[in-house]
């Protein structure tokens, strides 16, 4: 998959799998979902001066992988 928002390719790792899925299971699920939040702040705070539109949309991909994992899916998942 290569999508530059919900899973970019710079953003893979060395076996085929997203970051996000390691960063998940290296966390609890509380700390999961406060990295998530962070990162959708830091795209949030900083969107005028880089990415524009592009990183509203990666900070809304971010608080919808919290979502997803307050739900019970992976951050990957459709809901």
């Amino acid at each position: 998959m290569n999508d530059e928002i919900k899973a970019p390719k710079h953003y893979e790792c060395p076996d085929g799998s997203q970051v996000i899925d390691h960063m998940q299971s290296l966390l609890s699920p509380s700390e999961f979902e406060g990295f998530c939040i962070g990162n959708a702040m830091k795209y949030i705070t900083r969107y005028k001066g880089k990415g524009g539109a592009q990183s509203l949309r990666k900070a809304q991909q971010n608080i919808q992988f919290a979502i997803n994992v307050l739900e019970g899916r992976g951050p990957l998942e459709d809901g």
